[in-house]
């Protein structure tokens, strides 16, 4: 609480007071913590742990993959040479539907031309064969009637796999499969399709399923059989953490409250609360967020809602005050397949998001510092498995709009002011390779996160550097901030011999850059890091400790800074 009579001793009004503060707050500053942090600086720390646990929520989505198409040749054209052959002039394959298999007759058109005898006949139809099964068309089957080839045109049979019926198995619970399968009856039976599907209902925690193809009365038809299991349909997970700061408070507690098939369409509607543990007097932080996802065959929408508030007391060197702010923000996004295979999935991803922040001093909002911003972003999203690697690659492309009440920039806007209208360019990528060393398992994860912009942001734009959702190594009380920047975070991961639990070393880098941060010097973090996470029944943990190195002299930041995290799950 503030001191009354210190204040009325002193020369500087309530309203003299904000204005100082609104200049600290209001300017973008390289370091991101400082006595006094602005809703911006509470945002962007928010924000920052809010994306790690999406990125780590999409790394560990379910991922179906129904087994890879046995050793094909498709790739080649060659032709063994028969004494008995026959020019081809041309190849139809009759039978196929639509444009649906449009990519076999491109691959026998490359055999136009050629001199086909009997075995070099067999082999097409195989290689064809392999081509349809490997895009996912496994119930579809390639034949040869008989014909004359001396005519120089071969003819092809395709006999279509479609989907007779999708029905559930007996005894299975039942369900909404539509919002999860892209699969329709009377359509093509892609194994694409099913694995979509199968990922797609399996992102409800307590539901399990299994699809089996059944064959049908009729040459190519197969029924779809859908199999549920269903535990608890809602979950609890508590949290401890040391992720605030100083000024508001460094223990964190939450409670999420998970709500499995509420509207019975395979949604997830998942209700969380989190707030400082011992926040003191005069500071102290709180939040409540909500997500809501709903599948739609070959795309999802997911709906979010955060709030949060904060308040902290700011010793100054003639008053004491207190300093609070609260943020808001809706994100609305939908997600669309564009190209599935047996090796990766290629998805188009757009976001609309609107964010509410105010500040105040002694409860005076400070006018300069309100936000009602509009972002729109678009990205392409990459999933890819090469060997045992799971690769993961996200290009997004994000613009400030004055859409939905967003903020407008003033008229004659001069340079290197922040502006609201912004363009950004930010890329994330991931590898997750396991690997074994003498017979240890060992699994290595890289990230990578990249953002750009070459306009002047608001600090709540900036990509920040340094803590333990950057650049570990450092306590994250300091940060480096700006308006472009990246940083690169490795980790080597060793399972305790029978222990359910797993050790891991690091090191990570970062820098920042942006008109906004060109006097400060140095713009470059590395720090390196060791801890242990595992798990003892319901109750998970991890415990951490890094260390600074380059750039630790620029940051004050605790040698080592160490961290913990305990998650109980019910």
């Amino acid at each position: 609480m503030m001191n009354r009579r210190h204040m009325a001793n002193t020369r500087c009004g309530l309203a003299s007071m904000a204005c100082a503060v609104a200049v600290l707050a209001g300017a973008p500053s390289a370091v991101g913590a400082v006595a006094l942090e602005d809703i911006d600086t509470q945002e962007r720390r928010a924000r920052s742990q809010r994306e790690a646990k999406w990125r780590d929520d999409q790394r560990a989505q379910p991922s179906v993959r129904l087994g890879s198409a046995p050793p094909a040749d498709f790739h080649r054209t060659d032709l063994p040479a028969e004494g008995d052959c026959f020019p081809i002039t041309g190849i139809v394959l009759d039978g196929a539907p639509g444009h649906g298999f449009d990519f076999a007759r491109r691959y026998l058109r490359s055999y136009v031309g050629r001199c086909m005898g009997h075995d070099g006949v067999n082999l097409v139809v195989r290689r064809v064969s392999d081509l349809i099964i490997d895009r996912g068309f496994v119930t579809t089957r390639v034949g040869l009637a008989p014909q004359d080839i001396h005519t120089g045109v071969l003819r092809l049979t395709l006999v279509p796999g479609t989907v007779r019926a999708i029905r559930f198995a007996p005894g299975s619970a039942s369900g909404f499969w539509r919002t999860a399968l892209p699969s329709r009856a009377g359509g093509l039976l892609n194994l694409r399709d099913i694995e979509q599907g199968l990922e797609q209902f399996k992102r409800v925690p307590s539901q399990d399923v299994t699809i089996d193809i059944a064959p049908g009365d009729l040459p190519g038809e197969s029924d779809l059989v859908v199999s549920i299991s269903r535990t608890r349909p809602w979950h609890v997970v508590a949290s401890l953490d040391d992720t605030g700061s100083r000024s508001t408070g460094r223990l964190q507690g939450g409670v999420q409250l998970g709500l499995d098939n509420p509207l019975r369409i395979n949604d997830v509607l998942t209700l969380g609360y989190n707030h400082a543990v011992s926040p003191g007097r005069g500071r102290g932080t709180r939040g409540n967020s909500a997500n809501y996802t709903v599948p739609l065959g070959n795309g999802s929408a997911t709906v979010s809602l955060y709030d949060y508030h904060y308040h902290q007391t700011v010793v100054g060197s003639q008053q004491i005050f207190v300093s609070s702010g609260k943020s808001r923000s809706v994100d609305l996004t939908l997600q669309r397949l564009l190209h599935r295979t047996a090796y990766g999935k290629t998805s188009l991803e757009f976001r609309v998001g609107k964010r509410l922040a105010h500040n105040f001093i002694e409860g005076t909002e400070l006018a300069s510092q309100k936000r009602h911003v509009t972002t729109a972003e678009l990205a392409l999203v990459q999933r890819q498995y090469v060997g045992r690697a799971q690769v993961d690659l996200r290009v997004a492309r994000r613009q400030g709009v004055s859409a939905l009440g967003g903020q407008r920039d003033a008229a004659n806007l001069p340079a290197g002011v922040p502006t609201f209208q912004y363009r950004m360019g930010i890329l994330d990528a991931s590898l997750t390779l396991p690997f074994s060393v003498g017979g240890a398992p060992l699994q290595w994860t890289s990230e990578f996160r990249a953002q750009h912009s070459g306009d002047v942001l608001y600090a709540s734009e900036f990509i920040t550097v340094g803590g333990r959702y950057s650049v570990r190594g450092f306590d994250g009380e300091q940060n480096l901030a700006g308006e472009k920047g990246w940083y690169w975070r490795n980790t080597l991961s060793a399972p305790l011999g029978a222990l359910p639990a797993a050790a891991y070393i690091g090191i990570d880098g970062g820098h920042v850059g942006g008109p906004s941060i060109k006097a400060l010097p140095d713009k470059t973090l590395r720090g390196a890091f060791v801890g242990v996470r595992g798990a003892a029944g319901p109750l998970n943990f991890d415990v951490f400790a890094g260390w600074a190195g380059k750039g630790g002299r620029a940051l004050q930041t605790a040698r080592p800074a160490t961290g913990f995290q305990l998650v109980y799950q019910y």
